[in-house]
């Protein structure tokens, strides 16, 4: 629950039993569905058969126009594949966690602008000595409802971004894993084990 997110309850079940006897992975609670990998790579897999990349695969497979032969070179040119770019395929899975990001920070910069408007607010009030005192509380709940919301803004997009990071990276290395796995004879020649290692453990990283 979300009461046991914010104050960390769920830990304390852990605690008691790993001060017993050694934790393993059934003892771990379940990652929830947004960060669990299988749907994401699932989302990543629709939107790239949904792509002209998709597109052009199916109609090559149907047509036998990219066939590799027994010779190991290929019996059609790769030039039918069109390129996907895969910032536009993030763009489509993603979106949601980048409209949010965006938002929080919308209103981290609200929060900014009203808190001094507040406290002039409440100054014009202290001033007022006729003032109602109905004025005074609600300037003073309104300014302890903005610096609350302004804390969270601050902290929620580092949260927000290690989030799109973590799902990034993980949907990047599918991808190159994925692309691996259908490589021509040919395109074996011509790439390395190690270059493929290195896209995985170092590149997706350094972009994510």
């Amino acid at each position: 629950s979300w009461l046991s997110q914010t104050f960390w309850g769920w830990i304390w079940p852990l605690v008691r039993l790993g001060s017993s006897r050694q934790l393993n992975g059934e003892d771990l609670p379940a990652l929830p569905r947004f960060m669990q990998l299988e749907p994401q790579i699932a989302r990543v897999d629709a939107a790239l058969a949904s792509s002209r990349f998709g597109a052009a695969c199916r109609a090559a497979g149907a047509t036998g126009a990219y066939v590799s032969s027994s010779s190991g070179t290929d019996a059609a040119p790769q030039s039918i594949v069109p390129d996907t770019h895969l910032l536009g395929v993030f763009l489509r899975v993603y979106w949601w966690e980048q409209l949010k990001f965006i938002l929080i920070l919308i209103l981290k910069e609200s929060t900014n602008m009203a808190i001094p408007m507040l406290l002039r607010a409440m100054v014009q009030f202290i001033e007022q000595p006729d003032a109602p005192w109905t004025d005074g509380l609600i300037i003073a709940v309104l300014t302890f409802l903005a610096n609350l919301i302004q804390c969270y803004a601050t902290h929620a997009p580092m949260v927000e971004s290690g989030n799109i990071g973590f799902k990034l990276r993980a949907t990047m290395m599918h991808v190159i894993f994925r692309k691996a796995m259908v490589m021509s004879n040919s395109a074996r020649q011509k790439t390395s084990v190690g270059q493929i290692v290195n896209l995985m453990a170092n590149d997706a990283q350094r972009f994510c």
